[in-house]
């Protein structure tokens, strides 16, 4: 993900960061790796959150940590479910 945004907002040719990454060593690659991991989840958690918000009402505190706290696998299963679901609780079930 922070590749993809590199390579769009930068110009930067995708072969271009690929190899920086790659002789940036193991270490630097897995801090990349995670911190683009924690980007994505928090983007969708606070798009999850828009969705449930509009479509339920404002959302409790509770249920904000929660999908804050969500990982990306976790939050794509709960986003699948938001418009079948009647209540936020069974979104979140």
């Amino acid at each position: 993900m922070i590749m993809m945004y590199l390579m769009e907002q930068g110009e930067l040719p995708l072969d271009t960061l690929l190899t920086a990454l790659e002789e940036a060593g193991p270490e630097v690659k897995e801090i990349i790796i995670t911190t683009a991991e924690m980007l994505q989840a928090e983007g969708e958690a606070r798009l999850l959150l828009k969705v449930l918000a509009s479509r339920f009402g404002p959302v409790s505190a509770a249920t904000e940590q929660e999908v804050r706290a969500a990982g990306v696998e976790q939050l794509e299963a709960w986003a699948e479910r938001v418009f079948a679901a009647a209540t936020v609780d069974e979104v979140l079930a």
